[in-house]
């Protein structure tokens, strides 16, 4: 075919569309779908059906899209009701073949995009779990804050975006009953498609909180949503549309409402009276300096840091007394100074010193009580006057001392905000990789990303462990509790019968995995935790120590939750530094919406966080539980 008859048959495609009026139909029905899935996006969580409900929709309107084109193109509408379009007098037969094949092709095209979205699946490939029923009688003790889409029209606000969910994330944090998963755990599930079943069973989260944020000039509106995960069915939805005149305190008004929404057990909403959030700057250039700053802390690299130390102190060039910017400021160069897994002891000071001034400024702040609590808690201290080994800024002169991060006592450190998580984080990688020969570290490592729902990570680091330590007796009691804690009590079977076959002194013989698994398989996870619970208490019988925490743990998961709770408060008279991850565990799930739970957690918290740090433990293998 020459050109001019190609050029001919196309101007006649065009023709017969106009005629058959196919192209008034195509923007018809484009438009008819717009209104369609923004009323889904509205109704259908009132129903319950959340995101999948609106997959199903989105689905069938554009796969009905070619379909809807082919009839146009051979019926119209007439006064006398739908005919079949005559033929006009010139037609060939090359039209019809093109907008055959041009209805073939838009269909394959729409079916393959669908496809690589995940529309046809569960969630990149997962297999299909069956829905629970929702009962709104039920606690939530758990929940997730994932990340929050950007629908903004130049996708320029991730800044905003991230710092909202962190915002969230902290609110949520603040309360006793609710476990709260960590941002750098759901940071996963950024940009995918993987419904919220098995988000939450991946999790060990009971709900969800999703969303979006879309920007225009000054103008902002938020939309969030409350899903409960194992039937995915939709709790609440929360809207705001605010002018963007002051950041700070719309995000603390968002992080309010979620978390004042969020069905505990009966007569808890109100009963917690959150912690104030930081005064905000005044100075919109400062604050938007400091939510970019925190950004690009949240990112976890070195230039990230570098970049955040920048932002920071562009913000306090904005406002000098901008609390929040200063604990920000410490917490990056802090974390900016970590080198070949040592710390510059001068910037170390400076941070210090940071941290210490946004603490005088806003005594409520919980960034710089963090930040300063971590740097009190964490640095080597000299033996002859415990005071710290960090020189102060004044003292500094040229060549300052370089600290081995290995030296950093991270254990008695605990964090809710995502400033004092980061430098928990941060720490727990280098210190995976400069203080492997020290297995009560690398155990408490374990069990921090553990509590973030970071359990394959926290085997993995375990068994790494066993690689070099085979003989340390809390590295198998560590992990085999962690794989039943995980549901997967066979598992923690095998690890058992690891461990009896190297015969150290601490490892249960060959009879007694016998009786471990006959347990198991008459009692199933209860028998597991039964025969642990024999096996703590016979160890206590001949005299070694036991963590009341560890007897608690197999107390409550062999069915008795009152014995749970003695142990729970007699781990408090100790002092036992696992109490500390009592809000971050999911092993405590089953009683977190208990009273006397919330009353344990809360009184670890205020210990630990008005408490001088103990002498450090010596060098030694852990004692067990």
């Amino acid at each position: 075919m020459t050109l001019p008859e190609r050029r001919f048959a196309f101007a006649d495609l065009i023709a017969e569309l106009r005629r058959r009026r196919v192209v008034r139909f195509a923007l018809g029905y484009c438009a008819v779908a717009f209104v369609l899935l923004q009323l889904g996006e509205i109704v259908l969580p009132a129903f319950g059906m959340g995101d999948t409900g609106l997959r199903i929709l989105v689905v069938l309107v554009v796969l009905g899209f070619p379909p809807g084109v082919a009839l146009a193109w051979v019926y119209e509408r007439t006064r006398d009701g739908i005919r079949r379009t005559p033929d006009s007098p010139t037609q060939g037969i090359l039209p019809r073949v093109a907008f055959f094949v041009l209805t073939i092709g838009i269909a394959g095209g729409l079916a393959g995009w669908l496809s690589s979205r995940g529309a046809f699946t569960s969630g990149e490939g997962q297999e299909t779990i069956a829905l629970e029923v929702y009962d709104p009688d039920q606690p939530i003790t758990s929940i997730a804050v994932l990340p929050l889409e950007d629908f903004s029209p130049d996708a320029s606000e991730a800044y905003f975006v991230a710092g909202l969910q962190e915002e969230l994330t902290a609110s949520l944090g603040q309360l006793e009953w609710l476990r709260v998963a960590s941002r750098t755990s759901v940071m996963q599930y950024q940009g995918t498609t993987t419904s919220a079943p098995v988000i939450g069973r991946e999790l060990g989260v009971d709900a969800l909180v999703e969303g979006s944020v879309t920007r225009a000039g000054d103008q902002v509106r938020i939309t969030l949503q409350l899903i409960h995960a194992a039937s995915d069915s939709h709790i609440e939805t929360f809207r705001f549309d605010r002018e963007m005149t002051d950041v700070l305190a719309l995000q603390s008004e968002v992080a309010m409402a979620v978390t004042s929404g969020i069905p505990g057990r009966p007569g808890q909403q109100g009963e917690i009276a959150l912690a104030a959030p930081s005064g905000p700057s005044g100075d919109p250039a400062a604050e938007e300096a400091y939510l970019r700053g925190r950004y690009e802390y949240g990112l976890g690299t070195a230039d990230g840091y570098r970049r955040a130390v920048e932002y920071f102190q562009e913000a306090l060039r904005g406002d000098s007394g901008f609390a929040p910017a200063l604990a920000g400021l410490a917490g990056a160069r802090f974390l900016a100074a970590i080198e070949d897994g040592f710390l510059d002891a001068g910037e170390v000071g400076l941070a210090s010193e940071e941290a210490t001034r946004a603490l005088a400024l806003d005594p409520g702040s919980a960034e710089a009580r963090e930040v300063v609590d971590f740097l009190e808690r964490s640095l080597p201290r000299e033996p002859a006057t415990e005071g710290f080994a960090i020189p102060a800024p004044a003292q500094l002169g040229a060549g300052s001392p370089r600290v081995p991060l290995a030296e950093l006592d991270t254990t008695w450190a605990v964090a809710t905000t995502e400033i004092g998580r980061g430098l928990e984080d941060a720490v727990s990688r280098r210190i995976l990789q400069t203080a492997r020969t020290d297995a009560g570290r690398q155990i408490f490592v374990a069990r921090r990303l553990a509590g973030d729902g970071r359990i394959d990570s926290a085997i993995e680091v375990l068994e790494t462990l066993l690689i070099d330590h085979p003989n340390v007796g809390p590295v198998w009691e560590t992990l085999a509790r962690m794989r039943a804690s995980a549901g997967d009590v066979e598992a923690a079977v095998a690890t058992m019968r690891r461990w009896s076959t190297y015969g150290w002194p601490e490892a249960p013989g060959a009879q007694a995995v016998d009786q471990l698994e006959q347990a198991v398989a008459s009692g199933g996870t209860a028998g597991y935790w039964s025969w642990q619970l024999d096996r703590l208490h016979a160890i206590q019988a001949e005299g070694r120590r036991v963590a009341p925490t560890s007897l608690a743990e197999a107390s409550l998961w062999a069915g008795d939750s009152e014995g749970a709770l003695d142990q729970l408060r007699e781990a408090l008279e100790t002092s036992d530094p696992r109490l500390m991850m009592l809000r971050t565990d999911p092993a405590w799930d089953p009683i977190r919406s208990d009273p006397a739970f919330a009353e344990i957690v809360r009184e670890a918290r205020r210990r630990f966080a008005d408490s001088e740090r103990p002498q450090r433990p010596g060098r030694g293998r852990p004692g067990p539980g």
